[in-house]
């Protein structure tokens, strides 16, 4: 297992990679949104928007670095920006309502699931982002803290 959690968290891709200096990039984000850390966003009429089944195109910018209330995005914050970069590692909770991850996931590449915080191994279908699977984890703490696991790979792009 590439990493053990200490604790498990309930949505997003949690960064397990060290982000580079000059890794995080800054975008404004669309108007009373609210953003969480680990949040996929992809570029849309010029902001960052929260990227569900079918968004990681082109436009998909990366990773939500930061939490971001509806009120500073309508105030005009802008969010950081994990982008999805091959060396950036990180963790993502499966929901697919009915598949538990397993072994037969790993070395393969599946898209995000109908919401912006989670990974659907059921999704081979994205046609320029995908999130490959370098391992799992569904020990006994990743079970209790999500019913189908943990996904632990990296950003590659298929086109």
């Amino acid at each position: 297992m590439i990493n053990k959690m200490k604790r498990y968290h309930s949505r997003g891709f949690l960064l397990l990679s060290q982000l580079e200096t000059s890794g995080m990039r800054y975008y404004p984000p669309e108007a009373a949104v609210r953003l969480y850390v680990g949040d996929s966003l992809y570029m849309t009429s010029g902001t960052a928007s929260l990227a569900a089944d079918g968004d990681w195109t082109i436009a998909f910018c990366g990773i939500s670095g930061a939490d971001l209330t509806a009120a500073e995005a309508t105030a005009g914050k802008k969010i950081g920006v994990i982008p999805p970069l091959l060396q950036y590692q990180f963790i993502v909770p499966v929901l697919n309502d009915t598949v538990l991850v397993a072994t037969t996931h790993i070395g393969n590449a599946y898209g995000p699931h109908s919401v912006a915080y989670g990974l659907d191994v059921s999704d081979t279908d994205e046609t320029v982002y995908r999130f490959f699977v370098d391992d799992i984890d569904i020990s006994a703490d990743a079970i209790a803290a999500n019913t189908y696991g943990y996904a632990i790979g990296h950003f590659t792009h298929v086109t």
